[in-house]
């Protein structure tokens, strides 16, 4: 048995070896490619693996350090902040856990109002003094919107216009947190700033146009406002204008049945002044000594122009004195309320300087508007 296997093994060990062709230069330099990707992905993903294994430096300071840190920032970045991760929620929770628990409902609300500012689907609800779910179709020109919190609004949360455009504080805090941001709800932003006209005949002998221009300038919410008033069946006057007892901000108006034991408003001069040179076609500016408020007055055959430029501040709480010095009430008219300083003329000066940079049309006249029917 041994004699037979051995001439077996010997064939098979000294069978010729086949030699392969020589291998093509392009199939070389493709194998050499995707060795070469196949070391970079390697690389890539080693370099990966390695930053996420390393903790973030900021994280690596002592605990003491970190404590010293947050207690530097308000309370709504400390509840952003344990939000974000482990190592954060266990060293800021039950501080900001503690802390919410012995606010005031001023503080709630001004925590409430940083956390709004934060977060791009939520806003502060003045009402009930909770967050809500922000609304897209919810602007100052929709008047067939029902709001999600029944409650009743709070002082000096609207600027209500009175002909289909209301102003509410939150609008305002959403279109300045949008422009802010740049990059989320840029569509609702947009329907936030659109402008809007409207047109009414029959008021009192008169025909009614107002349009609304809103602008943001550094930080601030700009309102151009119009209001055009025509002849229909009576001459204008001021008189006739006295009618409605118009007035553009709580501390300038025209009064119909003027009280003479009280001091005159000061608006009434100005239109009786317009009056006098009305011929010449001039624009009186003026501004509003409590207020941030700018206006202008032409008065042309058959017509008078209103032009209005209101600084409704920088999105701030309900408190802010510049959002609540423009707010009618009890508490602020012609005698009461806080009193807001401005230089007369920046905010017209303000607003004007943005409609340059950005090519925008300057508003001179209101174009006719359709009419509501």
């Amino acid at each position: 048995m041994k004699d037979r296997l051995i001439p077996t093994l010997e064939k098979t060990i000294k069978r010729p070896t086949v030699l392969s062709p020589k291998p093509d230069s392009s199939l070389s330099h493709i194998s050499a490619m995707s060795l070469y990707q196949r070391l970079a992905r390697l690389f890539t993903r080693s370099r990966r693996i390695y930053f996420i294994k390393q903790s973030p430096k900021f994280l690596d300071l002592p605990l003491d350090i970190l404590r010293l840190i947050f207690d530097q920032l308000p309370l709504h970045s400390n509840i952003i902040a344990s939000r974000t991760c482990k190592t954060l929620r266990l060293l800021l929770h039950s501080k900001c856990s503690s802390a919410t628990r012995k606010l005031s409902d001023d503080e709630r609300l001004k925590v409430l109002a940083g956390l709004a500012d934060v977060l791009p689907d939520h806003r502060l609800c003045t009402s009930c003094n909770a967050l809500h779910i922000v609304d897209m179709d919810d602007t100052p020109s929709n008047l067939f919107l029902r709001y999600e919190c029944q409650q009743f609004a709070r002082l000096y949360d609207s600027l209500y216009f009175g002909i289909c455009y209301t102003v509410r504080h939150y609008h305002v805090q959403l279109a300045l947190k949008y422009a802010r941001l740049g990059n989320v709800h840029q569509v609702y932003l947009r329907k936030l700033m659109e402008s809007s006209s409207v047109a009414s005949s029959g008021f009192y002998g008169m025909t009614v146009k107002f349009s609304v221009y809103p602008n943001i300038v550094d930080g601030r919410f700009i309102l151009f406002t119009i209001w055009q008033f025509d002849e229909e069946t009576v001459p204008l006057s001021l008189e006739t204008l006295s009618r409605p007892a118009f007035r553009f901000c709580p501390h300038l108006g025209l009064v119909s049945k003027p009280n003479p034991r009280i001091l005159r408003n000061p608006l009434i001069d100005v239109v009786y002044t317009a009056f006098k040179v009305a011929n010449m076609g001039q624009d009186l500016h003026h501004s509003c000594g409590r207020c941030p408020t700018d206006y202008s007055i032409t008065v042309h055959p058959g017509r008078v122009v209103f032009r209005i430029w209101q600084d409704l501040g920088p999105g701030a709480t309900l408190a802010d004195p510049c959002w609540r010095s423009h707010i009618w009430t009890d508490e602020n008219d012609d005698f009461r309320g806080p009193t807001v300083f401005h230089q007369p003329g920046s905010i017209r000066d303000m607003y004007d300087r943005r409609t340059r940079e950005f090519g925008q049309h300057r508003v001179r006249h209101l174009i006719d508007p359709k009419p509501i029917t």
